[in-house]
């Protein structure tokens, strides 16, 4: 028995399929079907064969349509796929396609005819029965060109399976309660890395990974469920799918799987920036080597950093240190903002806890008395710096450095420490001046209108001029007994050196001068 059907498909179809997209097409339906290994894969010559046990409906490989699309573990779902391979087999390379299911078999071949005004070729099928059923499927491909007996070679390694062989060793994976939903990262046993999607192989990357993805994101769906060319995972789509995978690996999971990408460190890659949009601002730290840094944008209003920065830049650069892309500061990579901005806060520490201080008691008292001056001017000027921080700073230096690093608006006056020294007058200026600068710095329209304000204030104000000397009386003992708090500091400071500087031999001699008595009490007591 023979037949003859016409598949109403012509060599004018314009879907154009390289070889790796026929072979891979070829082989899903074994895929789909079939126990992986259960599929063989026989090259002999130019042809290439490939058998499984599952019986395939003939009449699904003819026509158009299929039933796949209702099962979710198979990957085809309109049956175009299989004509489509078996049009650019035939057409772009002239193989010669048997396919053997069962008790039939099918024949594929191409008859010219006129359609309409011009001559065509139709895909028809010669579908006969053996007299000897074969115990499966067997697809036949002859006259394979080398890229095609290539592809064939590769084989089923298009497809998601545990013991697929580009799988190397496992670096990371998502945990879910279904394990078939879990996306997984191995290290790739070849020089080259792939991305499979819902079981197949949709790319192939320039970086030596193996990403399986699972999951099913219906962005990246509605591109493939209707795409009969199989030309979906085009860029935009491969980046789509990418960063819905790597939003799921934060930077605690990268640290296995960044030393893939250290060839790329330097130079740059195009994934590696594609899971540096993915990160988060709080991310965790993964660790570099010190040799490597991230490059960094100078921040044109901050004139300090700008400085610093370009100091780390000379140090790096001395040092000969890799300079990375700047998105590699997604991964915490130290840049040189970073290392610039650190220094700054360590310098300011150091300012902090080695050339400044807060009030003393008899401090407190000073400024008390000028508070109470300008309360008496304005109350609600009082009131606005009432509750102001105040710190004392070893010179004008020191000040400087720590005014710069004053938040907006913030109220936290700095004063050297000379300005114990100054007259009520004096004092009375420069605290004003500096309340007028939490408005502004010097120069400014709103540093200015503050101090204009407060001049007038005390212009205007006839009686507290007139009590000017009560004012500066109070301020004069207020500065004697800081005077004599500062004597009383500097002789116990003077003592604690002379004891940091004895000797063994000089603390000994003091010690057997000591009475046993007044000894054997300070030993117990120590």
């Amino acid at each position: 028995m023979k037949e003859i059907i016409d598949t109403k498909i012509t060599d004018k179809w314009g879907v154009t399929w390289d070889e790796m997209e026929v072979v891979r097409d070829f082989l899903q339906n074994f895929y789909d079907a079939n126990p992986i290994d259960a599929i063989q894969i026989t090259i002999t010559d130019t042809t290439a064969e490939i058998t499984a046990p599952e019986i395939f409906d003939y009449q699904q490989l003819i026509y158009l349509g299929s039933h796949k699309k209702d099962d979710e573990s198979s990957i085809g779902q309109y049956g175009e796929g299989w004509k489509a391979a078996l049009l650019n087999a035939m057409r772009n390379w002239n193989c010669d396609i048997t396919f053997i299911v069962g008790n039939r078999q099918l024949h594929y071949f191409f008859e010219k005819a006129t359609i309409g005004k011009g001559e065509m070729q139709i895909l028809k099928c010669e579908v006969s029965e053996l007299n000897t059923a074969f115990e499966g499927s067997k697809l036949i491909v002859k006259n394979c060109t080398k890229k095609l007996l290539a592809e064939f070679t590769f084989g089923l390694k298009y497809f998601y399976h545990e013991k697929n062989p580009l799988f190397a060793s496992l670096l990371e994976k998502t945990y879910s309660n279904d394990a078939t939903n879990d996306i997984f990262i191995y290290k790739s046993s070849t020089s080259e890395g792939y991305v499979f999607y819902k079981k197949l192989m949709r790319s192939k990357i320039d970086v030596p990974l193996v990403i399986v993805c699972n999951r099913s994101y219906v962005n990246v769906d509605k591109e493939i469920a209707h795409d009969r060319d199989r030309k979906a995972f085009k860029k935009d789509v491969l980046d789509r799918l990418l960063k819905y995978i790597f939003k799921n690996f934060n930077n605690h999971y990268m640290k296995s799987i960044l030393p893939e990408f250290q060839p790329f460190w330097e130079k740059g890659h195009w994934l590696l920036a594609l899971i540096a949009e993915t990160r988060a601002y709080n991310d965790w730290k993964v660790s570099f080597p010190d040799h490597y840094y991230a490059k960094g944008k100078e921040e044109k209003e901050d004139m300090e950093l700008r400085l610093e920065m370009s100091k780390v830049q000379a140090e790096f650069d001395h040092l000969n240190y890799h300079s990375c892309p700047s998105y590699m500061s997604k991964f915490k990579m130290k840049s040189i903002r970073t290392v610039a901005e650190e220094m700054i806060k360590k310098r300011k520490e150091v300012l902090n806890k080695t050339y400044t201080r807060g009030l003393t008691s008899y401090e407190k008292l000073s400024i008390n008395i000028l508070s109470e001056f300008i309360k008496e001017l304005s109350h609600d000027l009082y009131k606005n710096f009432e509750n102001a921080k105040y710190t004392v700073g070893q010179n004008d230096e020191v000040i400087g450095e720590l005014k710069q690093k004053r938040n907006y608006r913030e109220q936290h006056i700095f004063l050297n420490k000379v300005f114990f020294t100054f007259s009520f007058s004096d004092a009375l200026a420069v605290l004003l001046h500096e309340w007028a600068h939490i408005y502004g710095s010097d120069g400014s329209r709103t540093f200015s209108d503050a101090l204009t304000y407060f001049i007038a204030l005390i212009l205007k104000n006839e009686s507290i001029i007139q009590n000017l000397k009560q004012w500066e009386q109070k301020w004069t003992q207020s500065i004697q007994l800081i005077e004599s708090e500062s004597d009383r500091n500097s002789s116990k400071e003077s003592l604690q050196s002379v004891k940091n500087s004895l000797t063994p031999t000089q603390m000994k001699l003091i010690i057997e001068k000591i009475p046993d008595e007044d000894f054997f009490l300070l030993y117990n007591q120590s």
